[in-house]
């Protein structure tokens, strides 16, 4: 496989297309930093069985974005999948309770839009990982594993039961 062009900011790093590379191993050590730093911020419960689970029970999917940092560092962040909130009613409605605000383009680019009309300077408008370091939700919320997630939570917890992807954390 060709080797994508990292410096164009247009390309879209997937990760079966990251697997196939000679530095994949950067990339998988990447993914795991970051399982852990939401482990160590807490914000992953003992996963369990989506059986077990309320009917009404809000699970939220999560898509992982990769990138690569000026210093040439892999960069992996698992985030809320957005589009999948907004295109479900019963999530939408959830969306000020679950860990981090989201906000539209649409609604962003007119904060932005506004904010250079009015000649105000923007502070803080990254909030760098607001997921995990926002108070926790009002209700309980879940978030669907992915193989990611099932390789950290063995590799990370070997002496605890197996979990698959019909389980939540």
């Amino acid at each position: 496989m060709e080797q994508p062009n990292l410096d164009n900011k247009q390309v879209n790093l997937k990760r079966k297309d990251l697997m196939k590379l000679p530095d994949w191993p950067e990339w998988l050590a990447a993914e795991k930093k970051m399982l852990d730093s939401y482990r160590d911020v807490g914000m992953y419960a003992t996963p369990v069985h989506r059986s077990t689970l309320p009917k009404d029970a809000i699970i939220l999917r999560s898509i992982w974005c990769y990138s690569v940092k000026q210093n040439a560092r892999k960069k992996a962040r698992n985030v809320c999948d957005g589009n999948y909130i907004l295109r479900n009613p019963r999530l939408k409605a959830s969306l000020g309770k679950t860990y981090a605000n989201s906000m539209s383009q649409t609604e962003f680019r007119t904060f932005i839009c506004i904010a250079t009309y009015l000649n105000h300077i923007i502070w803080g408008a990254d909030a760098t990982n607001a997921f995990a370091y926002s108070p926790a939700p009002d209700g309980v919320h879940y978030m669907a594993v992915d193989p990611q997630h099932v390789a950290w939570y063995h590799q990370t917890y070997p002496d605890r039961p197996k979990i698959g992807l019909d389980h939540v954390m």
